[in-house]
């Protein structure tokens, strides 16, 4: 199970995610609260021939996951790798939280909270689903903190060079895991400068 959710998490929710924030427009959504096990509702025809109103429920219940202890540490602002869920109940297991992360998370994570403080309509849904026009103030406060981390990592373990290596994530501070503590992955910090020029050109 844990090698499926990292799969759908890597292969489907940050895709989803990046896709509908950098397309979106300024088109009026329903506030309407999907039933948990929407994806039944639609076709493939549905989805391909209008992909809006899936996106809207999917974001919806995708939201869930940005909580603390499930997507990220409110602690610090930092993302967890991922979380297992319970197979039968699908609420989250604290047991199986993923206390590690890396820049191609904190790329994505960045991505949804810049786009939330801008006013997009679906950066919010995902980011406070609950209570969406609480989003840009929640994106502020949680990129605040995040700034934070990044200054005092930069400054505990300057010879990283402000390059993220593949990161321990408890309390409030982050530090390597102890299989990059002399290195750092350049696919997932290639990604932060990518989704920065996006955000730009935007």
């Amino acid at each position: 199970m844990e090698t499926a959710y990292k799969v759908y998490r890597t292969c489907i929710l940050y895709p989803t995610l990046f896709f509908s924030c950098v397309l979106s427009t300024t088109q009026g959504y329903s506030p309407h609260t999907p039933k948990c096990r929407f994806s039944p509702s639609y076709s493939v025809q549905d989805v391909l021939a209008n992909s809006e109103e899936f996106v809207w429920d999917l974001l919806y219940w995708e939201g869930n996951f940005h909580q603390n202890n499930v997507g990220y540490n409110s602690a610090n602002g930092m993302t967890y790798d991922g979380t297992l869920l319970d197979p039968t109940s699908g609420i989250a297991n604290l047991a199986g939280l993923h206390q590690f992360s890396a820049a191609s998370k904190e790329s994505i994570h960045i991505m949804i909270l810049a786009h939330a403080v801008a006013g997009d309509p679906l950066a919010a849904r995902f980011l406070s689903p609950h209570v969406p026009h609480d989003a840009p103030r929640i994106a502020v406060e949680i990129l605040e903190t995040k700034l934070q981390t990044y200054l005092k990592f930069n400054e505990t373990f300057p010879g990283f060079g402000g390059f993220l290596p593949w990161f321990a994530n408890s309390g409030t501070a982050i530090q390597p895991t102890w299989d990059w503590v002399n290195r750092v992955p350049a696919l997932d910090n290639g990604y932060v400068p990518l989704i920065e020029n996006r955000i730009n050109i935007n």
